[in-house]
């Protein structure tokens, strides 16, 4: 977890094959799972924000995410920092937007 900012933009525009200007968060663990850093592109550079547990690790999201890059949601990223597992985890529907045909 040495890299900075251009070192995680990298990562974002050479293995995952993704632009770090798009406006995504992405999120890169240490080897340990102790360690999380998140970069995003906010208008006019980038913001890296990193976590260290003092105890404890990150949830390995082996069985829920399959590739290297998965998209998820905010709520998820928000619940996966404060270390609620989400192994088994369903979200209800709790508003449905639909059309009326006249």
């Amino acid at each position: 977890m040495r890299k900075g900012y251009n070192g995680l933009a990298g990562i974002v525009r050479n293995e995952l094959n993704n632009d770090p200007l798009s406006g995504d968060v992405y999120v890169f663990f240490g080897k340990n799972r102790q360690i999380v850093k998140m970069l995003c592109w906010d208008k006019d550079g980038f913001a890296l924000y990193s976590k260290r547990l003092e105890r404890g690790v990150f949830e390995n999201l082996q069985g829920v995410i399959q590739s290297p890059s998965q998209e998820i949601a905010y709520q998820h990223l928000v619940m996966l920092m404060s270390g609620i597992s989400l192994v088994g985890f369903t979200t209800k529907t709790r508003y449905l937007l639909t059309k009326k045909v006249v």
